[in-house]
């Protein structure tokens, strides 16, 4: 009987030790976030106006994105949340590029080519990255603009320049976007942005650097490709991402003796190829890291890539930041 007491006593013991610790993770969780996110810039706030460079020396100012939502993202290379949170990010920047906001990235890194390997060429993050090129709290200005102590971080702006929300876990970031009515500031009849020469010099543009990219006419895939893209005040196309695919068709000798699973694992195979070629294309010329499953198509280390400067649209004189589409045709023609 006494040994039967005892048990019963460990057992309750142990669950109230189990129930304490859940309890006490719990706590530890909301207080980290209350740590990480209570001196941050409050809702509201005019957010600082900064001026920061891309991998290419391109100069980008937060005023370039006035009269648009926008989604600031801190973080740096070598830090595992902020790899952790970069699907998630991805997938709101899919959505909700589309619907009026624009995202920008803000990299601690101190190594330029580090920097932009794990951006482009490990992790495709499509949006406009910029960076001090300094420590985190040690040189670095941005931190203290934005009271920066911990990384991941992000700031959503509304299009008058106030701060929506600050906050260190993309969760809440999603939940905020999804609670307003971002796609409220697009207007279908505003302005847009045109290759220099017109329409008629774009089609000459593709076909001339599209053509044959991905011809094999023994295993041809047809395939239509939407890319979303930005032209920046300065012409610069950036942020392309592909939104639909459609019209994909295959034929060819080679492709016809496969089996059902070979066709569907080289269509989806071949598709994802021209994804990665489209968000190239549609990127204004800039340096980029080569795409291991793509190597064969670089005949160097780095290789100059993308899309010339367009002429960007304009109101009252003056150029404005627009986002388009375009539809881009890749295989045999």
């Amino acid at each position: 009987m006494k040994r039967s007491l005892l048990a019963l006593a460990s057992m309750l013991l142990l669950c109230l030790g189990t129930t304490n610790a859940q309890n006490n993770t719990t706590a530890q969780t909301v207080n980290t976030d209350a740590t990480y996110a209570k001196d941050l810039l409050q809702p509201g706030t005019i957010a600082p106006n900064f001026s920061l460079k891309t991998y290419d020396n391109r100069t980008i100012r937060l005023s370039d994105f006035r009269g648009k939502y926008l989604v600031i993202d801190f973080w740096a290379s070598w830090c595992p949340d902020c790899r952790k949170d970069i699907p998630a990010m991805k997938e709101l920047y899919s959505k909700y590029s589309t619907q009026g906001v624009n995202f920008l990235g803000i990299s601690f890194d101190t190594d330029k080519e580090r920097w932009a390997k794990t951006y482009w060429g490990t992790y495709q993050m499509a949006w406009t990255q910029v960076s001090e090129l300094k420590k985190w709290k040690k040189g670095s200005v941005i931190d203290q603009l934005y009271k920066v102590n911990w990384i991941p971080l992000m700031y959503l702006i509304d299009p008058n320049g106030k701060i929506i929300l600050g906050i260190t876990e993309v969760t809440k970031l999603k939940e905020t976007l999804e609670s307003i009515n971002t796609a409220s500031v697009l207007d279908n009849n505003s302005p847009k942005a045109q290759f220099k020469g017109g329409q008629r010099a774009f089609d000459d543009y593709t076909i001339e650097h599209l053509k044959g990219v991905f011809c094999d006419k023994k295993a041809n895939v047809k395939a239509d490709l939407v890319v979303r893209f930005t032209v920046m005040f300065d012409g610069q196309v950036t942020g392309a991402h592909v939104v639909k695919v459609k019209n994909v068709e295959a034929s060819g000798s080679q492709y016809n003796k496969m089996t059902q699973a070979k066709r569907q694992a080289f269509i989806a195979k071949r598709l994802a190829e021209y994804k990665k070629e489209a968000v190239r294309f549609m990127t204004t010329k800039t340096k980029i890291a080569p795409d291991v499953q793509l190597k064969h198509l670089w005949k160097k280390p780095w290789k100059e890539v993308g899309m010339p400067l367009w002429e960007p649209a304009t109101v009252n004189g003056k150029p404005i930041q627009t986002n388009q589409t375009v539809t881009l045709n890749f295989g045999c023609l």
